[in-house]
């Protein structure tokens, strides 16, 4: 009896232990449940019309009800980026995809879903336009990548032209407009996540101008205008920041008539580029860097994309879109 009772109090766990088994089984449960949802099937419903004619938003279809999609997760490896569900937190954790045979990284033709770069906390969905290393162009309302007219996109029928605008434009201005806001937008980012960027830009000339200040508390809080003719008199010392923290790598993937957008920049300060920045006609040329991906809207007229707010990094492609399960009439694979 003795022994009976010596052996069950060494079996008998304390409890804080087995309350710690039973919190990490359950934390490991949701962990492996989390990465299923996060790398199988996504519903999606389309909210806008960028897409047409491929896909038709709400406000499109009449009665609040746009196509809805399944998005396959795996489609370009699994990935490590885990989002929570409701609280649109994601889990801290390396950035890494695995691939196995089967999948692929995204090309151009594809329909993908990711995350926006300019607010991850909002997807987008476009067509990839634009892979690695491409060279991409619009001419007379056509798609080139890599000097080839892509042909494999509901975009190049004849009512649904791509549009010249943003960094693709015809016009330099128009092309500077575009790479002057995504800088503004990547140095808020920075001036949020990172304090050295921030103690810089809050320290230029300190007390010099009444209200400095608050015109920079002012353009931060509403995601943009630290470029803008507000601080005009401080652009001087905003774009040394901007070019000592390398927020301004956009300008090394853009040719101007074939040569690099800074020397056609420095070339229209000057005014000896040989031609108007208002009214010529340029070829703009967008080259992608690498783990990056241009994305476009077939209704290039209406869509907020690559050629306003740059590229999307591989880091936030969660998928491609599959088909449409809703409504039943439009149920059909996605191309």
């Amino acid at each position: 009896m003795n022994k009976d009772k010596s052996k069950q109090k060494k079996n008998k766990q304390p409890k804080w232990l087995a309350v710690l088994k039973e919190t990490l089984g359950l934390v490991l449960l949701l962990a492996f449940f989390f990465f299923l949802k996060s790398n199988t099937i996504e519903l999606f419903k389309i909210p806008t019309g960028s897409m047409e004619p491929t896909l038709y938003g709400a406000n499109e279809m009449g009665n609040g009800f746009g196509d809805h999609l399944l998005v396959l997760r795996c489609a370009y490896g699994f990935s490590s980026k885990i989002k929570i569900p409701f609280l649109n937190w994601h889990v801290p954790l390396p950035d890494y995809r695995i691939m196995i045979p089967g999948m692929r990284l995204p090309e151009v033709g594809d329909v993908v879903v990711f995350e926006n770069p300019t607010d991850e906390r909002i997807d987008y969905i476009k067509r990839c336009a634009g892979t690695p290393g491409d060279h991409i162009k619009i001419k007379e309302g056509k798609l080139f990548v890599n000097d080839k007219i892509v042909t494999n996109s509901p975009a190049t029928a004849n009512y649904v032209y791509y549009t010249n605008a943003g960094m693709l434009c015809d016009r330099f201005v128009t092309v500077k407009t575009a790479v002057d806001s995504i800088i503004d937008k990547q140095l808020i980012e920075a001036v949020k996540t990172n304090s050295h960027i921030r103690n810089e830009l809050f320290s230029i000339k300190k007390g010099a101008a009444v209200g400095l200040s608050s015109f920079l508390v002012s353009a931060v809080n509403r995601g943009g205008g630290l470029l803008g003719k507000d601080l005009k008199n401080y652009f001087p010392q905003i774009m040394s920041i901007v070019e000592r923290y390398h927020l301004d790598k956009i300008k090394d993937s853009i040719l101007i008539n074939g040569k690099p957008y800074r020397v056609v920049e420095k070339q229209v300060e000057n005014k000896s580029a040989g031609f108007n920045p208002l009214t010529d006609t340029i070829v703009s040329e967008i080259v992608v860097p690498q783990n990056s991906y241009f994305m476009l809207g077939d209704n290039s007229a209406a869509s907020a994309d690559s050629r306003y707010w740059g590229f999307a990094p591989l880091k936030l492609i969660k998928g491609r879109a599959w088909c449409i399960y809703l409504p039943v009439k439009r149920v059909r694979m996605i191309k």
